[in-house]
């Protein structure tokens, strides 16, 4: 039987990773990319889009423009 050992990166060094994405167009492939290199998950909020209210402090936002460009990143 076989264990695996996930890591796990605080807050401050997920941001480190993630915050080169600001400014760049929001794709699957970044998707995968920061869900790959985070161990997080990742929601992108959208000028139009509903999500919910949910708090989840390990989550990503991305929080796009009409454009889909990634304007900022937040957890919650």
């Amino acid at each position: 039987m076989s264990t695996t050992i996930q890591q796990t990166y605080t807050d401050e060094e997920v941001m480190e990773m993630i915050t080169p994405y600001i400014g760049t167009t929001y794709t699957e492939v970044v998707l995968k990319a920061i869900t790959r290199a985070s161990l997080r998950p990742v929601r992108q909020i959208s000028p139009h889009s509903a999500g919910t209210m949910d708090m989840r402090r390990e989550r990503i936002n991305l929080v796009l423009d009409e454009n889909d460009v990634i304007l900022s990143i937040r957890f919650g």
